[in-house]
């Protein structure tokens, strides 16, 4: 077709009538959780380990009645060696991001090879199927808060408590994802009668940490923003701003791909948890998420970054703390788009967006797009009148809003060029007048989606954008 290839790795093969099936991989990645993962990377840090005679890790379902893979690492050890999962998982998050640290380890005896020499990976799947034996150390529960969560958290992701479940594992390397995670935190208000805010699954992704915040009691529902990364007191914090869902999911991969040092906060939006209320003016939302700004870094010195509408908020928010003395080192509006007034208020089909948006999301981190809904269950209800609430406000802010005053600090906009409509009621916010009045404008085109701008590889092409102090010297303007 003339068109650009890319070689991604993937074996497939031509069927009669056009048909492309998906044969494998060439070599030993998988991605999980929206993730791409390399195995052979994992097993090298991990056979590094003192104790550790060999091993191989795989992605593979586990439990007899589990679906979603996870990473599963088998380990033979070395004479008079214990297997020690919390050791081995502590030495591999020292190395390694957090989704690439295997959640459960098994001792055998010996790798499994099939006739011609190699791992036998389908009997290690088929044992990672199995009951956990005597060998396997894992975490258990050890409190009464504990034990409620287990089963919780078992029976959503179809796992038994007793013998599959370690609570010091993550949700999301379980096979977690954000709309199960919905379903997880209205099942513990209902047990509990308390609500963790959403986005906690950040700090607290694991049964121990949350029943931690539990068994604290702490005022948990006022938490608009969130710590992300503690990072170094010597470096510059970077702010991240939520889409038009509220939530800050989104923003895992990109944390992931910015230094360990570099502090990150995310900011979520009122009214997703029980007795908020959402905002529904995106003035409003600037002088509160610059309150809290400053709460963390007074008149000091931070970066401010957002997708879609986050990138909105990050530069309306950057604007009032330059204005209040504070110093901007950067802003980076990913894929930002604004409202072009050519749609009326309609509730159904801001629904119908919703659920779409759902879908979209969802396929990136699992790779496979989720059935389409027709009704909207009652746990999204909250959800949906925050996307309500904030869609409205964006349709608005051209109509209402004339173009602020220059700004003094650079700013980065990130255009996914296969976006060239994503919404009749929204357009790039690149094509605005505004982004003549910044001091430093620069484009940078990624070649993805609206949705695809925020997974790998396109992050890798403005990540570090993101904590870059120097200003840039002019682009040009769109």
């Amino acid at each position: 077709t003339g068109e650009r290839l890319y070689r991604t790795g993937d074996l497939a093969r031509y069927r009669e009538g056009g048909v492309l099936e998906f044969l494998g991989r060439s070599d030993s990645q998988v991605k999980i959780g929206g993730f791409r993962i390399e195995l052979g990377e994992i097993e090298t840090h991990l056979a590094r380990c003192e104790g550790v005679e060999s091993c191989v890790v795989l992605a593979s379902a586990v439990g007899s009645r589990g679906t979603a893979r996870t990473l599963v690492a088998f380990v033979v050890l070395a004479a008079a060696a214990a297997l020690e999962p919390e050791r081995f998982r502590e030495r591999l998050a020292s190395q390694l991001p957090h989704y690439m640290v295997p959640t459960i380890y098994r001792a055998v005896e010996r790798i499994p090879l099939t006739r011609n020499g190699k791992v036998d990976r389908r009997a290690l799947e088929q044992l990672a199927r199995e009951p956990a034996g005597p060998s396997e150390a894992r975490s258990t529960p050890g409190t009464a808060t504990e034990r409620r969560l287990a089963a919780i958290w078992a029976e959503l992701l179809g796992l038994d408590e007793l013998d599959e479940l370690d609570v010091e594992a993550d949700f999301f390397a379980l096979g977690g994802d954000s709309l199960l995670a919905v379903r997880l935190f209205n099942r513990i208000e209902k047990a509990f009668g308390w609500r963790l805010p959403l986005d906690s699954l950040f700090a607290s992704g694991s049964v121990r940490r949350q029943a931690e915040r539990l068994d604290e009691r702490r005022a948990l529902a006022g938490e608009l923003c969130v710590r992300l990364r503690e990072g170094s007191p010597e470096r510059d914090p970077v702010f991240v701003f939520h889409p038009v869902g509220g939530a800050i999911f989104c923003y895992r991969e990109l944390v992931e791909a910015l230094p360990r040092e570099v502090p990150i906060y995310g900011l979520r939006a009122p009214g997703l948890e029980l007795g908020e209320q959402a905002v529904g003016e995106l003035d409003e939302l600037r002088d509160l998420y610059l309150a809290l700004v400053r709460q963390h870094v007074g008149a000091g010195r931070a970066s401010f970054a957002g997708w879609s509408m986050g990138g909105v908020l990050a530069y309306a928010v950057a604007q009032a703390f330059a204005r209040e003395g504070g110093e901007v080192s950067r802003v980076v509006m990913i894929d930002a788009w604004v409202g072009s007034g050519a749609r009326p208020d309609d509730e159904s089909r801001d629904r119908g967006e919703f659920l779409a948006d759902l879908r979209r999301t969802e396929a990136l981190r699992t790779g496979v797009m989720p059935e389409a809904l027709d009704v909207l269950p009652e746990s999204l209800e909250r959800p949906f009148s925050v996307f309500r609430s904030h869609a409205r406000a964006l349709r608005a802010f051209c109509a209402d809003h004339a173009p602020p005053a220059a700004a003094s600090f650079p700013v980065t906009y990130v255009e996914a060029t296969r976006s060239p409509s994503l919404h009749q009621w929204v357009r790039p916010f690149a094509h605005e007048a505004w982004t003549r009045l910044a001091a430093h404008w620069q484009r940078i085109p990624v070649d993805a989606d609206h949705y695809t701008v925020m997974t790998a590889p396109a992050i890798a092409d403005y990540a570090a954008h993101l904590i870059d102090a120097q200003p840039s010297p002019a682009q040009g303007h769109p």
